[in-house]
């Protein structure tokens, strides 16, 4: 960063709760639509797991901090 090719996206640590309260939500939301489409379309259930299991071990993520 020190070279002027990066800048932050949150300056205070009010935004960066703010963006990582927001990014927590979109990725519920996300995991509900991916189980909501194996629940409705079975057959595609394993072609989904991946997504389900990417999607838990991220909110497991985002939970921890």
């Amino acid at each position: 960063m020190s070279d002027g090719k990066y800048q932050r996206l949150c300056k205070t640590a009010e935004s960066l709760a703010n963006e990582r309260q927001r990014q927590t939500e979109r990725m519920n939301e996300l995991a509900a639509i991916v189980e909501r489409l194996s629940d409705e379309y079975p057959g595609a259930a394993p072609a989904l797991r991946k997504a389900v299991l990417a999607y838990g071990s991220r909110l497991q993520l985002c939970d921890d901090d």
